[in-house]
């Protein structure tokens, strides 16, 4: 990297130095701007591929050139999109640094995303933080953002659910479906899906089937990659005990992410969960296989959030011993309320969790919309 330049150093004169800052009054050229906005979309939709590297790279060139020609709002942008790609990867410090110095540039409408990004980190958090953001968000979101609109309403109903207030859930989510239908299948599904979460919650596992089934004909008629879809079927499956179709569902989402090069960290958490559906249909080796391929995914990473994969092999490897051990993983924080491996009461497993059971609901944790 070339050191900056001083107010004595030749480096002043251009020759390896960073360019200088643009003044906010001196317009910068129109192929500045459609750099940034070029590489943006390109960071965006490698993340969209599952390749967290190439996204980063692209959005690292973004900010770079936005932050030099002096482009407040394309920068602000730039480091919103960046840090959703940070949040993914488990570095919550570096997604709130850009949020930061987005806050500082962001103006008028470039607010709200920024109110919307900082929501999706407080949610690594809590709910209540979360919520408070994504109220922040909704308020300073007007009618010319249906997208963002659409997406806030969903996470709002996805934490109303984790707090056990379907109604809530439901009011919220029907709200961004109506939306939804206005800019087509592709955000529409997404908000199906969580609305078919809400319905397993509640009880009612033929609504939701139903609804999963209706968003997989909407990602279809979009043609979008459906293994985000499998996974959380896969999930729900299994708290319903639906173990063969949830391993179904689970083997779909696996092999979706095997095809793509730059999936392995989605690939890691869809193995996490079929070594959980090995262990509830009493196969300890397919779950010792596959929770291992998810350590080893997660360790390459080196993402927060390798700690489930490590506790269901330690499930695995009791099962297959036949002998007892602790499994609460070292990295539950206060909402971890019972392993990441359960599969049944703790009676039903010796010596594998001493945590309570029934869980509470929503500790899957669903994804939020980014």
């Amino acid at each position: 990297m070339p050191p900056r330049p001083t107010a004595r150093s030749p480096w002043r004169r251009g020759r390896g130095c960073w360019p200088p800052r643009r003044s906010p009054t001196r317009p910068a050229p129109r192929g500045l701007r459609a750099l940034v906005v070029a590489l943006r979309a390109a960071g965006w939709a490698a993340r969209e591929l599952y390749d967290h590297d190439a996204a980063r790279r692209h959005l690292d060139e973004a900010v770079r050139a936005a932050r030099s020609a002096g482009l407040d709002d394309l920068l602000a942008a730039a480091l919103v999109t960046r840090s959703a790609v940070h949040l993914e990867l488990g570095h919550e410090g570096a997604a709130r640094r850009d949020l930061a110095a987005a806050r500082d540039v962001a103006r008028d409408g470039a607010l709200a995303e920024v109110a919307f990004a900082e929501g999706l980190r407080e949610d690594q958090v809590g709910d209540s933080p979360a919520l408070r953001a994504y109220r922040r968000a909704l308020d300073l979101a007007g009618e010319d953002h249906p997208h963002l609109r659409v997406k806030i309403l969903n996470n709002l109903g996805v934490i109303a659910m984790r707090l056990g207030r379907h109604r809530e859930a439901e009011q919220r989510l029907a709200a961004a479906e109506a939306l939804a239908t206005t800019l087509g299948p592709a955000v529409t599904a997404l908000v199906t899906q969580s609305s078919a979460l809400v319905a397993v919650e509640a009880g009612r596992p033929v609504e939701a089937l139903r609804r999963y089934g209706r968003a997989e004909q909407l990602l279809r008629a979009a043609d979008l990659p459906l293994m985000e879809l499998h996974l959380d079927r896969a999930a729900a499956l299994l708290s319903l005990q639906l173990l063969d179709e949830a391993a179904d569902a689970a083997d779909l989402a696996v092999e979706g992410y095997r095809r793509h090069d730059g999936g392995s960290l989605m690939l890691a958490e869809a193995l996490v969960l079929q070594a959980r559906i090995a262990l509830a249909q009493d196969r300890p080796g397919p779950a010792l296989a596959a929770a291992e391929q998810a350590d080893d995914l997660f360790r390459r990473q080196r993402r927060a959030g390798g700690g489930p994969s490590r506790s269901c092999w330690r499930c695995a490897r009791a099962r297959a011993a036949t002998r007892p051990v602790r499994c609460w993983p070292r990295w539950a924080g206060p909402r971890a309320r019972w392993c990441a491996c359960a599969t049944g009461p703790p009676r039903s497993r010796p010596g594998c969790c001493t945590a309570s059971w029934p869980p509470p609901p929503g500790t899957r944790a669903p994804r939020t919309r980014r």
